[in-house]
């Protein structure tokens, strides 16, 4: 956000939202990826990797494979059905 040397208010609205999609995105697929489970911690307490970056790297790795699984990266939007 802060390197995109953006000064028009308009332009910036519209990046906000395509931000926090993004974010979002990525947590939900390290969550779907980890099974909700919490990712490792190192000795120090800390996690091996944040959630976001778990998620952003799944993301990417399936996006950049050949054989890219598109549908199962927007499987954690889907709705639970409700009964």
């Amino acid at each position: 956000m802060e390197d995109t040397r953006l000064a028009c208010p308009r332009k910036l609205a519209l990046l906000m939202p395509i931000v926090a999609l993004a974010l979002a995105w990525a947590v939900c697929v390290a969550t779907s990826g980890l099974r909700q489970r919490s990712p490792r911690r190192k000795t120090h307490g800390y996690y091996e990797k944040s959630w976001f970056r778990t998620g952003f790297d799944d993301l990417r790795n399936t996006l950049r494979s050949e054989d890219a699984d598109l549908p199962s990266l927007c499987k954690p939007f889907r709705s639970p059905r409700v009964v």
